[in-house]
């Protein structure tokens, strides 16, 4: 006996190492994804900045009638930059037919795929990739016309190695964490009697926390190193332009023209401050005339770059000086670790989910069944091991969505279709899910939810496997109907599951399963989704979803146990009939169908129609990065749990339910008017969309840095605010309208498990109508944003009826109050 519960301890620790060791990996990965991404823009900007000094110097010369072959400057001034750079590997100037004119550094060609690195939508240079380069392509021009394109390239290996030399020191502390985290459960967690889970959960995540600060530090260090590397090396090739002319022993004052090549460089540049050259640190050339014959001194709130241009035995030292605001490197650290955070959420959240299977596992798997049952823990460890799955469904479709409407028009335009059909695939999903579910639901009374569970998740992963394929839209609308079906099959299969093996005292946590893991996976799925496709590509994304529904399903086959339904307990309407008779008799109930008129069908068509589709759609349309899109429907998922915990307290505590479906319904509806006039078309009400507000600079500068605006005005705030109003009013509704339809006099008299069944399946109405309703209105108003904000007064004039029809029948008093 004590030689069995050593080798169950022993077990027990390696399994939580494993899961640390897992988790932690998984931190450090997502990590490393988001410093690539995220120091390549950086080196993006820095070449776009070094191109533009070449750039200004030879269409200076285009401007004055000069053909591009007859410049003679270039070798000066583009080898010069070359040589300053080591990370650039190649400067070339190309004619209007794509030759090659002049070339500093390596002869390498015009690249032709665009990047998948976003840029600043105000940026005027191309960015193109290949497997080994990076290309920023700046457009020469004459007076007349474009002329040709200046090429700036860098090797990709060399953005790899300067963050794999800084990661390099990460993967031994995260041995070492995942080590004493598996040392506290051996040593100190089993002498713990009381509260052993939390406990448990207390120290896997402070060992998550810690190793996340130590990711910080030196996401702070790369990031403050590489938001300065720009104006680092500008001062660098401003230094060697400058060098030659010094070397001879010129006087300064005795050349003409330094002043205005001080004034091109910061016009290329205008995040720099001053930029000067010092004679024995006295300014002799100043950006500001007013500085000229003062000693230079940095001011404490800017970065201070000297290059010394001393030549040998020179009795003066001359110096080039550039000056950068420190708020232009804090506003980028803030955008970048901000990135970072919603990526942290996400990874925990998977880690949790780690967590929770490794230890279900651990405390029932060495336990046979029968001894569970005897227990009374059979329901409890069934619950644990169908967790990961629900949220694992959710988390593969939300990897697509933060960059599937964009993914889907770029199709549509390939093919010459008209902007219209951008909705079709969302509908079709849509519908197959709505009309699989009552199938479903006797299937699963027939021969148990777990084949639906492992066929809709295998279902679903040939779905994605169908797009990874780059297929024609005929072929994408089809995974997206065999996606619909087989999250559909899983959805009924989860749920069916839940009522057979959740205990009677644990009913709402197996509800809770379906809540929490469906907001829980749409935050994961769209954090990391966003981070996926920047490296991966749209196909590659795909191909992980995939992977990761196949995973399941084995996972599902192999490890969920099998149960048959208790004697008595019906899954499902005895008869096709007879679910079609209790349907008849809730539509005809008035408030019913007031509560899905007004209430149910909007909220849902709310979700998939604009926050799934239109709202992602006019982001990217306006030049958001992909992060920032997955990150705001994030917002809006978080704000779901927050009020969605909240709001069913309140009704649990009052039993009042359409007080907090009106206010949901105009929570929300208010939310997509401030989205739709103020926060996407920035229309200024008397004048206050794009003032300047007067906020705390740590406030300005995290919402500049959320939504990549130059400033923190109404209408950044707006969006964020608008997105979260409706998240706390769909939370205010989700829970609190099935107690509200459960809970009347329809339900005494039909029962409340057909008038619940009945509103989930009519409400899906609303996931169908939402992205068809969404599409055609973008069509036809040529993809207006004011669409989300008359469909928030529709919904304020829903949620007002709903009011007055409760009013009027005295609903507003409590269900409790009314029996």
């Amino acid at each position: 006996m004590a030689k069995s519960e050593a080798s169950g301890r022993i077990i027990n620790v390696l399994t939580m190492f494993l899961v640390a060791g897992l988790s932690l990996a998984l931190l450090l990965y997502i990590a490393f994804g988001e410093a690539h991404r995220t120091f390549a823009q950086f080196y993006v900007e820095k070449m776009a900045a070094q191109g533009a000094v070449v750039q200004t110097a030879i269409e200076k010369q285009l401007r004055l009638g000069l053909p591009l072959e007859q410049y003679a400057g270039f070798s000066l001034v583009a080898g010069r930059v070359n040589d300053s750079d080591p990370t650039v590997v190649s400067i070339v100037a190309f004619d209007a037919k794509g030759e090659a004119v002049f070339v500093a550094g390596s002869r390498l060609d015009l690249l032709t795929d665009p990047a998948t690195i976003s840029r600043p939508s105000s940026s005027t240079y191309e960015l193109r990739q290949s497997p080994k380069y990076l290309q920023v392509q700046l457009p020469l021009r004459s007076r007349e016309a474009r002329v040709g394109t200046l090429a700036v390239t860098m090797a990709r290996a060399r953005i790899s190695a300067d963050i794999r030399h800084e990661f390099d020191a990460l993967p031994l502390p995260a041995l070492l964490l995942a080590a004493a985290f598996a040392g506290f459960v051996y040593f100190a967690l089993t002498r713990i009697k009381e509260r052993r889970n939390a406990w448990l959960h207390g120290a896997f995540f402070l060992t998550f926390l810690t190793m996340a600060a130590g990711v910080v530090a030196l996401l702070i260090s790369l990031y403050a190193e590489g938001a300065q590397s720009k104006t680092r090396a500008l001062a660098q090739s401003l230094g060697q332009r400058l060098s030659d002319l010094v070397a001879f022993n010129v006087n300064i004052k005795d050349i003409r023209g330094l002043d205005r090549t001080l004034a091109e460089y910061r016009q290329v540049n205008p995040e720099i401050s001053a930029a000067a050259l010092t004679v024995n640190g006295v300014v002799q050339l100043h950006t500001d005339p007013r500085r000229v014959g003062a000693c230079w001194v940095g001011k404490d709130d800017d970065y201070n770059y000297r290059v010394d241009l001393t030549p040998p035995e020179a009795r003066e030292r001359i110096e080039v000086a550039v000056a950068l605001p420190t708020r232009i490197v804090a506003d980028q650290l803030v955008r970048c670790i901000k990135n970072f955070a919603a990526l942290f959420v996400a990874s925990a959240f998977l880690a949790g989910v780690f967590l929770q299977l490794a230890h279900s596992v651990n405390a029932n798997g060495r336990e046979n069944q029968p001894a569970r049952k005897l227990a009374g823990t059979e329901g409890t460890y069934a619950l644990n091991l169908v967790k990961p799955v629900f949220f694992g469904a959710i988390f593969l479709e939300n990897l697509t969505y933060a960059f599937l409407p964009k993914h889907v028009d770029a199709l549509i335009a390939s093919e010459g279709l008209s902007s219209a059909f951008v909705s079709v695939p969302f509908v079709a999903y849509w519908i197959s899910f709505a009309l699989i579910l009552l199938p479903a639901g006797y299937l699963a009374e027939k021969i148990n939810p777990r084949p639906l569970i492992y066929g809709g998740l295998a279902l679903a992963g040939l779905a994605m496997l169908m797009l990874e394929l780059e297929p024609g839209f005929a072929m994408f609308v089809g995974a997206r109907l065999m996606a619909g079906v087989g999250q559909g099959l899983l959805f009924i299969g989860v749920q069916t599951y839940i009522l057979i093996v959740a205990p009677a005292n644990k009913k709402t946590q197996g509800n809770a399963i379906i809540v929490m893991g469906y907001q829980g996976g749409m935050i994961s799925g769209m954090a990391i989704g966003s981070l996926l496709v920047g490296s991966l590509g749209a196909e590659g994304v795909f191909m992980i979803a995939a992977l990761v529904a196949i995973g399941l399903a084995v996972y599902v086959f192999f490890c969920v146990p099998h149960y048959d339904a208790p004697e008595g307990c019906k899954l499902a309407p005895a008869s096709p009939k007879e679910f079609a008779r209790s349907l008849g008799m809730v539509v005809r109930d008035r408030d019913f169908l007031a509560t899905m008129l007004c209430i149910g069908i909007p909220a849902k068509a709310v979700l998939t129609g604009i926050i799934v589709f239109a709202l992602p759609l006019l982001l990217n349309q306006q030049n958001f990065p992909q992060e920032d899109i997955g990150q705001i429907v994030m917002v809006y998922a978080a704000a779901v749990m927050v009020a969605s915990v909240l709001a069913s307290r309140h009704v649990d505590h009052t039993g009042r339910t359409t007080n907090v479906l009106v206010c949901g319904a105009i929570a929300s509806g208010i939310g997509l008017i401030i989205i739709g006039v103020i926060g996407l078309s920035g229309l200024s009400l008397g004048g206050v969309a794009h003032v300047e507000l007067q906020m705390p600079p740590a406030f300005t500068s995290g919402v500049k840095s959320f939504l990549v605006l130059k400033e923190a005005s109404a209408s950044t705030i707006a969006l964020l605010v608008g997105v979260l109003l409706v998240g706390f009013g769909h939370g205010g509704i989700n829970a609190p309208v099935i107690t509200h339809v459960a809970a009347s006099q329809l339900a005494t008299r039909v029962g409340q498990s057909p008038v619940a069944a009945a509103y989930r399946f009519l409400e899906r109405i609303g996931h169908v109508a939402g992205p068809m309703l969404a599409g055609q209105l973008l069509y036809l108003s040529d993809q207006s944003p004011l669409v989300i904000a008359w469909s928030g007064l529709a919904l304020i004039i829903l949620g007002a009826s709903f009011a007055t029809f409760s009013l009027s029948h005295g609903f507003f008093i409590s269900k409790g109050a009314r029996a």
